[in-house]
C-alpha cells in the first residue's frame, strides 16, 4: 500500500453568520482511521461529558459546539497548517471556532469524512 501521506489538502467551505459564502484552504494532519476514530471518539466522549445528548450520532457542528473551549484543541490536532495571514495556533484557532463556529465545524467535518471515510467531502 505505501508509505502513508503525513499530510493532505482540503478546500473547506462554510456560511458565514451574515449568510455570506466563504471558503480556504487547509492542510490535515494524516491519522489512519484507526487514529482519527480515537481523536473523535475523545470529542464526542467530551461533548457528552459536558452535558450534550447522549447520542452516537450527533454532528460535529453539535459535538464542536458541546465542546466550545476544546475547540481549539482538536483543530490543533488536525491541522498542519490554512491558508490565513494568522498564525496557527491555540489562540488563533479558538479564535476561529468563536468568530466563525461554521468554519469550525466544517473543518472537522472535513477531516472526519476525509480520514474515516476516505473521501473528499465538504
Amino acid at each position: 500500500f505505501g508509505a502513508p501521506p503525513k499530510t493532505f489538502k482540503r478546500n473547506i467551505k462554510f456560511e458565514t453568520l451574515e449568510g455570506v459564502k466563504e471558503d480556504f484552504d487547509v492542510v490535515f494532519n494524516y491519522r489512519s482511521r484507526k487514529e482519527a476514530g480515537a481523536l473523535f471518539d475523545e470529542m464526542l466522549s467530551a461533548a457528552k461529558a459536558r452535558g450534550a445528548q447522549n447520542r452516537d450520532d450527533m454532528t460535529m457542528t453539535e459535538i464542536m459546539e458541546a465542546t466550545t473551549g476544546d475547540n481549539s484543541k482538536y483543530l490543533i490536532k488536525a491541522l498542519a497548517s490554512w491558508e490565513f495571514e494568522q498564525e496557527l495556533n491555540d489562540v488563533n484557532a479558538e479564535r476561529l471556532a468563536n468568530e466563525w463556529p461554521g468554519a469550525a465545524g466544517a473543518i472537522m467535518e472535513a477531516y472526519r469524512t476525509a480520514c474515516l471515510e476516505g473521501r473528499l467531502g465538504n
